[in-house]
């Protein structure tokens, strides 16, 4: 129901279980006298602290939560077809069978799908749909790189832990080379770390000056509880593996006047056949200093950009898109979203320029797929009537 496990169960029911009793005895007096006005008599402070025992149980054991994809419909037929013959009948002459046969269902269960791959020689991009907010998986053969895992839907809603990390089990992810957070504000940076908790992360990169910005802080925090190595990404480091290699060509030493939307990493991924811009929430000023910048500006062309801060009217200048020269442009951007992202006016910049835009507001979740000498886009719904999603 949830796309994960819990190994750790098998122990922490031994616990959680009393815990639960505990829970139930204390807090329903608590609510009873609380809501004829009357004291709790310490029943809400033991029942408050036997939920903070719960959820440090549940959250802080290691190993105590895995993500792994939905289980297909074989799957979890074999699962609801032995329980109950084990539990009921005992399966008679049926029963190793049986138990052979839960066996497995449970290992496959635990162990997920085959990792994914994009295929020798292919790169994709898929920009799952968050809301109003951005994440960008890019993958190469069987390497995988996240450019931010935000998406605003209100403060209890994770969209790391509920969306993404769901998405990227059922897309056979198990291990991310890099995740990136591109600067600090929560529709970029607010499910990473449900990322690190749920899957194995070679390296963190982030924006250089941030560690002082509380959620870039937590997130550094948790990656090094986590031994995952944290990179201060600055303008001219890199990383690559078998035919990739993800570039950092911005915020420079001497861009830290610039506002936060304008420090954004600008990333540039070039896979064996074919380059993507990951700009961030770049707007005029810092796609200024990008293209001011020694030797930055022939680096900026890319097959594919994602839309700088959402497509908003502020950003993705003519200059700056002269100097990209996209073939498509990509957008996330929440439907309905109070910004009105993207700006019709930035949308027709693209189109000037030459590019096929889509934009997840209209076209849900997108993939855009390089492979030799030529590229498609698709999406998961059709926008308009007689539409395809198909792109040339």
């Amino acid at each position: 129901l949830f796309g994960t496990v819990a190994p750790v169960s098998l122990v922490s029911n031994l616990f959680s279980a009393p815990l639960c009793g505990l829970i139930l005895v204390s807090g329903y007096p608590a609510m009873l006298l609380a809501a004829a006005g009357l004291p709790t008599l310490g029943a809400g402070i033991v029942a408050r602290t036997g939920c903070r025992w719960l959820i440090t149980l549940a959250e802080t054991v290691p190993g105590s939560v895995q993500q792994v994809p939905e289980p297909s419909p074989w799957l979890a037929a074999g699962l609801l077809t032995a329980i109950p013959l084990l539990a009921g009948t005992g399966g008679g002459r049926l029963r190793p069978f049986l138990v052979l046969s839960l066996a497995l269902a449970l290992t496959c269960l635990h162990l997920g799908r085959v990792p994914g791959s994009a295929g020798r020689g292919a790169l994709e991009t898929t920009l799952p749909d968050v809301g109003q907010g951005q994440a960008v998986l890019l993958r190469s053969g069987l390497s995988a790189v996240l450019v931010d895992a935000g998406g605003s839907r209100s403060p209890t809603f994770d969209v790391g832990a509920r969306v993404l990390a769901p998405r990227l089990a059922a897309m056979g992810i198990h291990r991310l080379d890099v995740l990136a957070v591109s600067h600090e504000h929560l529709d970029h940076a607010g499910g990473a770390a449900a990322i690190l908790r749920r899957f194995e992360v070679g390296r963190l990169w982030i924006v250089p000056g941030t560690l002082n910005r509380k959620a870039i802080r937590l997130l550094a925090e948790l990656a090094w509880e986590r031994h995952v190595p944290v990179v201060l990404a600055g303008r001219g480091v890199s990383v690559g593996g078998d035919g990739w290699r993800l570039h950092s060509l911005h915020p420079g030493e001497k861009d830290r006047r610039l506002a936060v939307n304008d420090r954004s990493l600008v990333l540039r991924f070039r896979g064996p056949s074919g380059t993507v811009l990951l700009p961030g929430d770049l707007e005029r000023d810092g796609e200024e200093a990008l293209l001011q910048a020694d030797g930055i500006a022939e680096l900026l062309d890319a097959d594919l950009l994602i839309a700088g801060h959402h497509g908003a009217a502020g950003g993705s200048t003519t200059a700056f898109l002269a100097a990209v020269s996209p073939a498509a442009v990509l957008v996330s951007a929440g439907r309905g979203n109070r910004y009105g992202h993207p700006d019709p006016g930035t949308v027709q910049r693209y189109r000037d320029a030459g590019a096929l835009v889509r934009s997840t507001h209209r076209w849900g979740e997108l993939t855009w797929r390089h492979e030799g000498s030529r590229w498609s886009v698709r999406g998961y719904t059709v926008p308009e009537p007689g539409g395809t999603p198909e792109g040339k």
